[in-house]
């Protein structure tokens, strides 16, 4: 297992991008460090919402599954939108997904 990561993660980015691209894989490792980042900054505020809204007393479980997974919708939203806004695949997605929702609500 710590071979396939070690493989996955740093010697077939190095092998593509020096000899299939011919170019300095620096802005891959800048996109997975801050992949990363934002992957834990995620987990760390998804695990203290969740416990908060496990400590809640008389509310069903069912509930507090439903408060969860929306808790955990809107701050990897947020997350996302943090980290990425900028990016150019961001704003392409942005654009096609409004796209489809204005032909979506003319029908």
């Amino acid at each position: 297992m710590i071979s396939t990561l070690a493989t996955n993660i740093w010697w077939e980015p190095f092998v593509a991008y020096r000899y299939g691209m011919r170019t300095k894989q620096k802005g891959y490792y800048k996109e997975l460090i801050k992949s990363f980042i934002s992957f834990f900054i995620a987990i760390v505020i998804l695990h203290f919402s969740v416990k908060y809204i496990n400590g809640f007393v008389g509310i069903s479980l069912i509930m507090i599954l439903l408060i969860s997974a929306l808790v955990a919708t809107f701050v990897l939203l947020v997350v996302y939108f943090l980290f990425y806004s900028r990016n150019e695949e961001f704003k392409y997605a942005t654009k096609l997904l409004c796209s489809i929702g204005r032909n979506l609500l003319k029908k």
